[in-house]
């Protein structure tokens, strides 16, 4: 997980750099808002004309792990298990099948790289092709229900619902490179990869636009910043009090770093790599996002109406270095805050009404033995 350290800048000024200076030079090493000093992607020794072939392979297997409550109260029984919870848990199975890349001739003239892949869904009990849905208060009884209590979740509306996912079998679907997961277009489409490319024909920097020859290019970070900025407004990412966000660039290579405290301390992290195995540093980009916000109208579940008001929302996404979801981690809960108060790093603990959702890559489809591996195709 990402350890998150004060703002050292104002983002208002860092925009008006990227639209001004023919270069940036970004400084900091795993602070707010910019994250650590950018380093280019290796080049790949077999780049043609069309430039460096994507990172991303056929027949790759991504097996990920859904999550996503509703907890009314955070007192726990005597098993454990919180009270009033209501939550619905399963698996996602990704095989890549096809790269539309545009760093190839048959497809050197699409806008993006698209990724074509099939998708298997699973609930946590063997055989379930629906998520495992529950309500321990018992007033959720269905897969629907349960879905209107956290339909405020980004993350649901990123992965799939509880039932009628459409998702019981392979399911061939295409994913975008270069549409950041964010309203309005949050679907499953934009969630596990991104373009980690640079790629001046398509107007695209990558992770994070540094200037250069690039100097207003659109970046996966900056897709993500424009949702805020028109929504919230543009001064909105300058104000602390309402907004705050940080980016991590991973420098060149992590694999010198063989111990957790000088990992993570370099813009590195440590755990599993994508390959799975044991822990070791490896690069992970990484951005986390709190503000505040409102849920009312429409946005009110029929089944949650105490949700209504004032909120404090987290989103955190984390990318390996070829462009695919490490893991995603999403808060929602009642804004403690006073009007004027900055906002902290991470939430405040949750005493009431809180909605959390996680989505984790576990490896490849059999990568751990001990667990009964949902996808099978």
């Amino acid at each position: 997980m990402v350890s998150i350290s004060p703002v050292i800048s104002r983002l208002s000024t860092f925009i008006a750099l990227l639209l001004i200076c023919p270069a940036l030079v970004l400084t900091g090493c795993g602070k707010d808002e910019l994250g650590g000093t950018f380093q280019p992607p290796d080049q790949d020794p077999e780049d043609n004309d069309l430039g460096p072939k994507s990172p991303l392979e056929v027949g790759t297997e991504y097996w990920f792990s859904m999550n996503r409550s509703y907890k009314r109260t955070s007192e726990s029984d005597s098993s454990g298990a919180t009270q009033g919870e209501a939550q619905a848990v399963g698996h996602m199975c990704i095989k890549i099948t096809e790269v539309k890349d545009t760093a190839t001739e048959a497809y050197q003239t699409e806008a993006e790289t698209l990724i074509m892949a099939d998708v298997q869904v699973r609930g946590s009990s063997p055989g379930s092709t629906n998520l495992d849905f529950s309500d321990q208060s018992g007033e959720a009884n269905t897969g629907p229900a349960v879905d209107d209590l956290t339909q405020n979740l980004w993350l649901q509306n990123l992965t799939v619902p509880s039932t009628n996912h459409g998702f019981d079998s392979p399911q061939s679907t295409q994913f975008n490179t270069q549409h950041a997961p964010r309203p309005p277009v949050t679907s499953l489409a934009n969630l596990p990869f991104f373009e980690v490319r640079q790629l001046e024909s398509r107007e695209w920097s990558g992770w994070i636009n540094t200037g250069g020859d690039l100097v207003g290019a659109n970046s996966f970070t900056s897709d993500m910043l424009k949702y805020f900025q028109d929504t919230y407004g543009s001064d909105i990412t300058a104000d602390r009090t309402r907004f705050r966000f940080k980016f991590i660039v991973p420098p060149q290579t992590c694999e010198e770093f063989t111990e957790p405290a000088s990992c993570n301390a370099n813009n590195c992290t440590w755990g599993r790599p994508s390959e799975g195995g044991m822990s070791a540093c490896f690069r992970l980009y990484s951005m986390l996002y709190i503000w505040r916000d409102n849920i009312s109208g429409d946005a009110v579940p029929n089944g949650a109406p105490e949700l209504a008001g004032d909120i404090l929302h987290l989103l955190e996404l984390n990318y390996y270095e070829d462009g695919s979801l490490q893991s995603a981690r999403e808060e929602i809960s009642p804004d403690v805050l006073g009007a004027g108060e900055n906002l902290p790093a991470e939430l405040p603990q949750c005493q009431a009404n809180c909605l959390t959702a996680h989505v984790d890559h576990f490896g490849s489809f059999t990568s751990d033995p001990a667990y009964p591996a949902p996808c099978g195709f």
